[in-house]
Protein backbone atom coordinates (compact mmCIF):
# COMPACT_ATOMS: atom_id res chain seq x y z
CA UNK A 1 0.00 0.00 0.00
CA UNK A 2 1.02 3.48 -0.87
CA UNK A 3 1.14 6.24 1.90
CA UNK A 4 -0.10 9.09 -0.19
CA UNK A 5 -0.02 12.17 2.50
CA UNK A 6 2.67 13.92 0.91
CA UNK A 7 1.43 13.33 -2.75
CA UNK A 8 1.11 16.54 -5.42
CA UNK A 9 -1.03 14.45 -8.13
CA UNK A 10 -4.23 15.67 -9.20
CA UNK A 11 -7.12 15.20 -7.58
CA UNK A 12 -9.25 12.30 -8.51
CA UNK A 13 -11.62 10.93 -6.16
CA UNK A 14 -13.62 8.02 -6.89
CA UNK A 15 -17.35 8.43 -7.20
CA UNK A 16 -19.91 5.31 -5.88
CA UNK A 17 -23.89 5.63 -6.55
CA UNK A 18 -25.69 8.13 -4.66
CA UNK A 19 -27.61 5.60 -2.83
CA UNK A 20 -24.55 3.42 -1.60
CA UNK A 21 -22.46 6.05 -0.54
CA UNK A 22 -26.14 7.02 1.62
CA UNK A 23 -25.93 3.45 2.80
CA UNK A 24 -22.64 4.15 3.85
CA UNK A 25 -23.05 7.28 6.19
CA UNK A 26 -26.25 5.72 7.74
CA UNK A 27 -23.72 2.25 8.39
CA UNK A 28 -21.37 4.59 9.66
CA UNK A 29 -23.28 6.55 12.24
CA UNK A 30 -24.91 3.19 13.50
CA UNK A 31 -21.54 2.35 14.30
CA UNK A 32 -20.21 5.58 15.38
CA UNK A 33 -23.89 4.52 17.77
CA UNK A 34 -22.44 1.80 19.26
CA UNK A 35 -18.77 2.76 19.77
CA UNK A 36 -20.18 5.56 22.03
CA UNK A 37 -22.24 3.23 24.01
CA UNK A 38 -20.12 0.64 23.74
CA UNK A 39 -16.72 1.58 23.72
CA UNK A 40 -13.19 -0.66 22.88
CA UNK A 41 -12.01 -3.46 24.29
CA UNK A 42 -15.21 -6.14 23.50
CA UNK A 43 -14.58 -8.97 21.04
CA UNK A 44 -15.54 -8.36 17.12
CA UNK A 45 -18.70 -10.60 17.54
CA UNK A 46 -19.88 -8.23 20.17
CA UNK A 47 -19.52 -5.21 18.14
CA UNK A 48 -21.21 -7.40 15.05
CA UNK A 49 -23.76 -8.23 17.50
CA UNK A 50 -24.61 -4.60 18.44
CA UNK A 51 -24.25 -3.27 15.13
CA UNK A 52 -27.07 -6.11 13.93
CA UNK A 53 -29.38 -4.42 16.55
CA UNK A 54 -28.01 -0.92 16.21
CA UNK A 55 -29.12 -1.57 11.79
CA UNK A 56 -32.34 -2.47 12.86
CA UNK A 57 -33.66 0.00 14.97
CA UNK A 58 -32.16 2.50 12.18
CA UNK A 59 -34.52 0.13 9.55
CA UNK A 60 -31.77 0.01 7.57
CA UNK A 61 -31.56 -3.20 5.45
CA UNK A 62 -28.74 -5.63 5.72
CA UNK A 63 -27.67 -9.26 5.91
CA UNK A 64 -25.22 -11.37 8.50
CA UNK A 65 -22.79 -13.51 7.49
CA UNK A 66 -23.11 -13.28 3.75
CA UNK A 67 -21.47 -16.09 1.87
CA UNK A 68 -19.71 -14.90 -0.97
CA UNK A 69 -18.69 -17.65 -4.04
CA UNK A 70 -14.83 -17.51 -4.89
CA UNK A 71 -14.11 -18.66 -8.35
CA UNK A 72 -11.22 -19.47 -10.34
CA UNK A 73 -11.31 -19.71 -14.05
CA UNK A 74 -15.05 -20.49 -14.27
CA UNK A 75 -15.06 -22.82 -11.19
CA UNK A 76 -16.50 -22.41 -7.68
CA UNK A 77 -13.27 -22.73 -5.23
CA UNK A 78 -14.33 -21.68 -2.19
CA UNK A 79 -16.45 -19.01 -0.27
CA UNK A 80 -15.66 -16.06 2.05
CA UNK A 81 -18.24 -14.40 4.47
CA UNK A 82 -18.53 -11.00 4.80
CA UNK A 83 -19.74 -9.84 7.63
CA UNK A 84 -22.93 -7.85 6.90
CA UNK A 85 -23.94 -6.72 3.00
CA UNK A 86 -26.00 -3.73 3.16
CA UNK A 87 -29.06 -2.66 1.14
CA UNK A 88 -27.29 -5.89 -0.95
CA UNK A 89 -24.94 -3.24 -2.16
CA UNK A 90 -22.45 -2.38 0.86
CA UNK A 91 -19.69 -4.88 2.51
CA UNK A 92 -19.58 -4.64 5.59
CA UNK A 93 -16.49 -6.44 7.62
CA UNK A 94 -16.04 -5.85 11.52
CA UNK A 95 -12.73 -6.17 13.36
CA UNK A 96 -11.75 -5.57 16.94
CA UNK A 97 -7.70 -5.30 16.40
CA UNK A 98 -4.83 -3.42 17.55
CA UNK A 99 -4.39 -1.82 14.27
CA UNK A 100 -5.88 -2.68 10.54
CA UNK A 101 -3.52 -4.11 8.57
CA UNK A 102 -3.03 -4.31 4.40
CA UNK A 103 -4.36 -7.93 5.34
CA UNK A 104 -7.70 -6.69 6.73
CA UNK A 105 -8.08 -4.26 3.42
CA UNK A 106 -7.12 -6.98 1.25
CA UNK A 107 -10.07 -8.91 2.47
CA UNK A 108 -12.50 -6.57 2.04
CA UNK A 109 -10.91 -5.80 -1.97
CA UNK A 110 -11.87 -10.31 -2.22
CA UNK A 111 -15.56 -9.74 -1.07
CA UNK A 112 -15.84 -6.65 -3.21
CA UNK A 113 -14.62 -8.74 -6.00
CA UNK A 114 -16.33 -11.83 -5.07
CA UNK A 115 -19.52 -10.29 -4.82
CA UNK A 116 -19.28 -7.50 -7.13
CA UNK A 117 -19.87 -5.26 -5.03
CA UNK A 118 -18.04 -1.44 -5.43
CA UNK A 119 -17.95 -0.33 -1.51
CA UNK A 120 -17.11 -1.62 1.20
CA UNK A 121 -16.65 -0.17 5.00
CA UNK A 122 -13.82 -1.66 7.27
CA UNK A 123 -14.37 -0.95 11.21
CA UNK A 124 -12.16 -1.56 13.82
CA UNK A 125 -13.97 -0.91 16.99
CA UNK A 126 -10.99 -1.37 18.97
CA UNK A 127 -9.75 2.30 18.24
CA UNK A 128 -10.63 4.90 21.40
CA UNK A 129 -12.75 6.81 18.34
CA UNK A 130 -14.18 4.81 15.95
CA UNK A 131 -13.89 7.52 13.48
CA UNK A 132 -10.00 6.91 13.10
CA UNK A 133 -11.31 3.10 12.54
CA UNK A 134 -13.01 3.67 9.59
CA UNK A 135 -11.75 2.91 6.15
CA UNK A 136 -13.40 3.15 2.73
CA UNK A 137 -12.48 0.53 0.37
CA UNK A 138 -13.78 0.96 -3.16
CA UNK A 139 -13.16 -1.45 -6.19
CA UNK A 140 -13.45 -0.12 -9.56
CA UNK A 141 -13.30 -3.25 -11.32
CA UNK A 142 -13.33 -1.56 -15.06
CA UNK A 143 -10.30 -3.73 -16.16
CA UNK A 144 -11.74 -6.99 -15.10
CA UNK A 145 -13.83 -9.24 -18.18
CA UNK A 146 -17.35 -9.88 -17.68
CA UNK A 147 -15.99 -13.21 -15.87
CA UNK A 148 -13.95 -11.40 -13.97
CA UNK A 149 -10.56 -12.54 -14.85
CA UNK A 150 -7.89 -10.34 -14.41
CA UNK A 151 -6.35 -9.06 -17.90
CA UNK A 152 -2.66 -8.86 -18.31
CA UNK A 153 -3.09 -5.12 -16.45
CA UNK A 154 -1.53 -4.86 -13.34
CA UNK A 155 -4.11 -4.31 -9.95
CA UNK A 156 -3.24 -1.05 -8.19
CA UNK A 157 -4.21 0.07 -4.49
CA UNK A 158 -3.62 3.59 -3.38
CA UNK A 159 -4.83 4.92 -0.13
CA UNK A 160 -5.32 8.20 1.77
CA UNK A 161 -6.20 8.95 5.24
CA UNK A 162 -9.20 5.93 5.44
CA UNK A 163 -9.75 5.77 1.65
CA UNK A 164 -8.49 2.86 -0.40
CA UNK A 165 -9.12 2.45 -4.13
CA UNK A 166 -8.40 -1.22 -5.83
CA UNK A 167 -8.60 -2.07 -9.32
CA UNK A 168 -6.61 -1.73 -12.39
CA UNK A 169 -7.92 1.85 -13.32
CA UNK A 170 -7.40 2.90 -9.64
CA UNK A 171 -5.38 6.45 -9.67
CA UNK A 172 -1.77 6.59 -8.98
CA UNK A 173 -1.95 8.85 -6.33
CA UNK A 174 -5.29 10.76 -4.13
CA UNK A 175 -4.76 14.12 -3.51
CA UNK A 176 -6.92 16.59 -2.23
CA UNK A 177 -9.27 14.50 -0.49
CA UNK A 178 -9.28 15.12 3.17
CA UNK A 179 -12.88 17.14 2.81
CA UNK A 180 -14.00 13.86 0.86
CA UNK A 181 -13.21 11.92 4.10
CA UNK A 182 -14.24 14.53 6.51
CA UNK A 183 -17.46 14.32 5.24
CA UNK A 184 -17.64 10.06 5.36
CA UNK A 185 -17.59 10.25 9.17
Amino acid sequence: MVDLQDSKAPRSFPKVPAAVDDLAHRVIGAAIEVHRYLGPGFPEAVYEEALAVELRLREVPFDRQVPLQVSYKGHVVGEGRADFVVGESLVVEIKAVRQLTDVHTAQVISYLKAGDFHLGLLLNFREAVLRRGVKRVVWRPSCLQADHRATHVQERKVAYRGLVVAGCDAPETLEGVEEDLDAIA
